[in-house]
């Protein structure tokens, strides 16, 4: 690996295009390592006694070529555990190269993490939503996103298909739009962002509303966490070569377009 940490930065597509996931769950429990000793005392000092908010890590993961079937194992955690991971992935590169090195070797997660959907959102038109993050936001201040994200939780674990749940969910929170607005949930692939340790499965949602109506819905009900909105073209390349992208927005556009996502 190169000296630097762009060389670590940029998102990776690990798994592409799963016909259908297999979903396995593992019961909860602390895993975050020895390595991470000394960032959850300095994390517990500063931050004693604050609610604990629930959240779903990816263990491991495989995809059997057969059939193309992405098999995740995943498990329960929470904030406090994955921002002690933050903390030192941002503070040492030794610490990241090691877990990317067990992710690629071993498609193995040992270190918690916030396993979500990103998804991109599609008109029956062929337009996509893109989204201004606000820059009061912890993750991706002031990028761009086609279309959101969101962590799963684990309510979504307990649903015959936890990627749609967690993404119906999402475009509620994020956009006020109810479960009959979307026509389809699609998988599109398996990323991982180095800089945080988080996995995330890409995702397309097809939406019943045109482009009038999404706007329409969506000013009433958006959440403050976008400072735009905006309906665009698939086709325009220029949100493919934009630096203002969050880290996996251009692997979601090209795997909508079917081109190669990295």
């Amino acid at each position: 690996m190169t000296d630097g940490r762009e060389a670590w930065v940029a998102a990776e597509l690990l798994v592409p295009a799963p016909q259908a996931i297999r979903w396995s769950r593992i019961p909860q429990k602390q895993v975050a390592s020895k390595r991470l000793v000394r960032w959850r005392e300095r994390w517990d000092q500063a931050h004693a006694g604050e609610v604990v908010h629930r959240k779903v890590a990816l263990s491991r993961f495989r995809c059997r070529q057969g059939n193309n079937q992405l098999e995740l194992v995943v498990r329960g955690t929470d904030w406090r555990e994955v921002r002690i991971a933050h903390l030192a992935l941002a503070e040492s590169k030794d610490l990241a190269e090691e877990l990317i090195a067990e992710v690629r070797s071993r498609q193995v997660f040992s270190e918690p993490n916030i396993f979500g959907v990103h998804a991109i959102m599609v008109l029956p038109g062929g337009e996509v939503i893109a989204t201004r993050r606000s820059r009061s936001v912890h993750f991706h201040p002031g990028k761009w996103s086609l279309s959101f994200e969101e962590g799963l939780e684990p309510s979504d674990l307990d649903t015959p298909d936890p990627l749609e749940s967690a993404a119906v969910r999402g475009i509620s929170e994020e956009f006020g739009l109810d479960a009959s607005t979307v026509a389809a949930v699609e998988p599109l692939g398996l990323v991982f962002e180095p800089a945080l340790g988080n996995p995330g499965l890409l995702a397309r949602i097809r939406l019943k509303l045109s482009g009038s109506e999404f706007g329409q819905e969506v000013w009433s009900g958006m959440c403050d966490e976008w400072d735009d909105v905006r309906v665009v073209a698939a086709c325009d390349d220029r949100w493919c070569a934009s630096r203002e992208l969050h880290a996996t927005s251009r692997m979601r556009l090209k795997a909508h377009r079917g081109t190669p996502a990295n």
